[in-house]
C-alpha cells in the first residue's frame, strides 16, 4: 500500500521471511500475503503486532488467525485440496482472493 507507514511495509515483508523460513514456498501465496494489509484488519492498539507469526484478538471471542496457517489453508485451497470449513475472518478470505485471483 503507497501512504502505509514505512515499518508496516517492512514488518509485512519481515513475515514473509519468516514463513519462508518455516517451509511456506508456494510463491502466489507469500506474495498475497505481502501485499494484503493485515494491519486494517486489527485494533489499533495492537497495529505494532499485526505482522507477528500470532493470532490476534478481533473482538467478540474471534481472532485473526496466525499466518503461518493462513498461508498453509491458502496453498491447500488453491491447490484443490479439500479442506475443511473452519475459518470466517475477512483477512483470510482477501487473501484467499488475491491468491486465486
Amino acid at each position: 500500500m503507497e501512504d502505509e507507514p514505512q515499518e508496516l511495509q517492512l514488518a509485512r515483508q519481515r513475515l514473509v521471511e519468516h514463513l519462508k523460513h518455516e517451509g511456506i514456498r508456494d510463491r502466489a501465496v507469500l506474495e498475497a500475503i505481502e501485499s494484503v494489509p493485515r494491519h486494517v484488519f486489527v485494533y489499533e492498539h495492537l497495529l505494532e503486532r499485526a505482522y507477528d507469526d500470532a493470532p490476534l484478538p478481533i473482538g467478540h471471542g474471534q481472532t485473526i488467525s496466525q499466518p503461518y496457517i493462513v498461508a498453509q489453508m491458502t496453498a491447500t485451497l488453491c491447490h484443490g485440496k479439500r479442506l475443511k470449513k473452519s475459518v470466517g475472518n475477512r483477512h483470510w478470505m482477501w487473501l484467499s482472493n488475491s491468491r486465486a485471483g
